[in-house]
């Protein structure tokens, strides 16, 4: 029931963040790393071959950080995704597995799909 209920929210969030307009030069300069305040999904590729379908929410604490989650609902059986938080790189989903990450007191925070080989980070 939390699982279900974790996931309607992402999903929430995600359908309000596509609303929003993007403010990629704000991202550049670090006002909103994510390039996306609030929160949104995309599937990634992966240079081997392969997609996860990845969702992040972003939201502001008070002194220039960030907290949220960031999500894999579904991903290909050869990929596995990281996230990148201030540079330090976690695993978030096993090869071809949901997964989740929850963050606090980051300013730069990225996930990226994996096989034989990584792919950009978003």
């Amino acid at each position: 029931m939390r699982s279900a209920l974790r996931k309607a929210a992402v999903i929430a969030v995600g359908i309000a963040a596509l609303a929003m307009t993007p403010a990629p030069a704000n991202a550049a300069a670090g006002g909103d790393p994510a390039g996306l305040l609030g929160g949104g999904c995309t599937t990634l590729s992966a240079p081997g071959g392969g997609t996860a379908h990845v969702c992040r929410t972003w939201n502001a604490n008070s002194n220039g950080t960030y907290w949220g989650e960031l999500s894999v609902d579904s991903a290909s059986s050869r990929v596995y995704t990281q996230a990148s938080r201030d540079g330090s790189v976690v695993g978030v989903s096993g090869r071809g597995q949901n997964g989740y990450v929850q963050y606090n007191g980051y300013k730069k925070v990225y996930q990226r799909a994996c096989n034989t080989s990584c792919g950009a980070w978003w």
